[in-house]
């Protein structure tokens, strides 16, 4: 029986060191640029995808198999990942430090800009290009200002905001207000609009936060600017609703020539 028993563990010790002799192992510790170990930091066979972790101390110990070329990596987030080719012979051990480098990705620089004209709180943007193909009677600046406050009556030109009256909308041309640019009773200039569409460069219309130079006791503001011209143009409109006609054009002098008024008292 004792013969048996060493026998047994002859057999058991020879087949713990050829199995040992079967595996290779790579050890090490992983640091930062500064020096300080990383803990948890990834050691992986990149094939096989077997790998560990560094314990606080930054250590690990990775078994891959011998005789054949290995890629080891190692990684951390927020880091370089790095690569190690290893050939290992049987029950080989090999020290491998490795230093991670911080990952460190600069973006440039770049400005988004809103698509539309939208620079105040309340601030409605109005496509003047829409004016002539939109479904509606009236047409003009007015029709658009309808669609967008909900106004849904299409015999008038008039437009109420935030429940107020078809008289507390502010109008401003060029800077100047304009005092109640419509008639407001019934029948009156219901289908006229106040502003020529052809004319217009710019246009602002406010349901509500807009600037104090407006004031504050009206329901919306419609601040429209017309433009400089440069050349001379035109067009000229005609639908079953109507018809318009617009001109416009530039002098080749900046300025005109005015008499010198110390010359005519001469």
């Amino acid at each position: 029986m004792a013969q048996k028993r060493l026998f047994l563990s002859i057999v058991l010790l020879f087949s713990f060191v050829f199995s040992y002799a079967q595996h290779a192992v790579v050890t090490g510790i992983v640091r930062d640029e500064k020096g300080k170990p990383m803990e948890l930091a990834v050691v992986a066979d990149e094939v096989t995808g077997i790998g560990t972790y560094t314990n606080k101390q930054g250590f690990y110990s990775l078994e891959v198999i011998p005789d054949k070329t290995v890629t080891i990596i190692f990684g951390f987030a927020g880091h370089e990942m790095q690569r190690k080719r290893l050939l290992l012979m049987s029950g080989e051990t090999r020290t491998v430090d490795v230093i991670l480098k911080e990952n460190i990705n600069e973006l440039k620089e770049f400005t988004k800009t809103s698509d539309h004209k939208r620079t105040e709180a309340g601030n409605v943007y109005l496509d003047l290009s829409k004016v002539d193909i939109m479904p509606s009677t009236i047409g003009g600046v007015e029709g658009l200002i309808k669609l967008a406050v909900g106004s849904h009556d299409e015999l008038t030109s008039q437009y109420s905001v935030r429940g107020g009256s078809y008289d507390e909308n502010l109008v401003y041309v060029n800077d100047f207000e304009i005092y109640r640019p419509f008639l407001i009773r019934s029948g009156q200039q219901e289908g006229l609009s106040f502003i020529n569409s052809d004319l217009v460069s710019n246009i602002n219309f406010s349901v509500g936060g807009f600037q104090a130079k407006y004031g504050d006791k009206m329901s919306s503001v419609l601040d429209v600017t017309y433009k400089h011209p440069t050349h001379f143009a035109g067009s000229v409109s005609i639908s079953l609703l109507g018809a318009s006609i617009h001109l416009e054009g530039a002098s080749k002098k900046p300025k005109a020539d005015l008499p010198d008024r110390r010359a005519a008292k001469k």
